[in-house]
């Protein structure tokens, strides 16, 4: 087995890989076509997989003419719906695609029924990260659902009380809050208590 430490890109790196510019990299990431992740020191960092997308996004935008919310479509399209290797975080996300995929709606149709921008719907949908509780609320109405159902955290074998300290805790999607469900169930209301961290904002929720 192999301990070898998987390879970051640089901005400049991932961007003469993917034949474009940094500042194209910058906007691709603004319209949620591709997520970078972060060093200790706040620098972006590219995967291999992340430079893969790249070059197809490049792909896309020259060959094909496509815009971004029709690039977003035709990645999505070739990802896979339901991969054994994908982390549970991700659970989220694919809830989300498979309930627009059976309303029949785009991802800019739904964003804008919902009032948020396509880039980050894209987003919620690839990572399960990136949006506030209030969103996630309104996306879980507008599907005619729970948030609890809508994460998987809904279950069957739970007691009529939960006890304080005994709250279970709903997936982070953003950063400094901390969800905990007051109550569960199907009959239950949805109510949840929020812990902030220091600075983080729960965003009307």
């Amino acid at each position: 087995m192999s301990n070898a430490t998987p390879v970051r890109y640089k901005v400049a790196e991932a961007a003469k890989s993917a034949g474009v510019s940094a500042s194209t990299l910058r906007l691709w990431e603004s319209q949620g076509l591709v997520v970078p992740g972060r060093s200790d020191t706040g620098h972006r960092q590219y995967t291999a997989e992340d430079v893969a997308r790249l070059k197809k996004i490049a792909w896309y935008r020259t060959e094909r003419g496509l815009n971004p919310a029709a690039i977003r479509e035709a990645l999505e399209s070739e990802a896979p719906s339901d991969s054994a290797d994908t982390a549970d975080t991700s659970d989220l996300g694919r809830r989300l695609r498979s309930l627009r995929h059976g309303a029949g709606k785009t991802l800019d149709q739904i964003a804008a029924d919902v009032g948020i921008a396509a880039s980050t719907l894209s987003t919620l949908e690839r990572t399960s990260q990136g949006v506030s509780f209030k969103t996630l609320h309104d996306l879980a109405q507008y599907y005619g659902t729970t948030v609890s159902r809508l994460s998987g955290e809904e279950r069957d074998d739970v007691p009529a009380l939960v006890r304080a300290g005994a709250w279970r805790t709903w997936p982070e999607t953003t950063p400094g809050v901390t969800v905990q469900l007051l109550a569960e169930g199907r009959t239950m209301m949805d109510c949840h208590r929020f812990v902030l961290a220091p600075g983080a904002a729960s965003e009307g929720a």
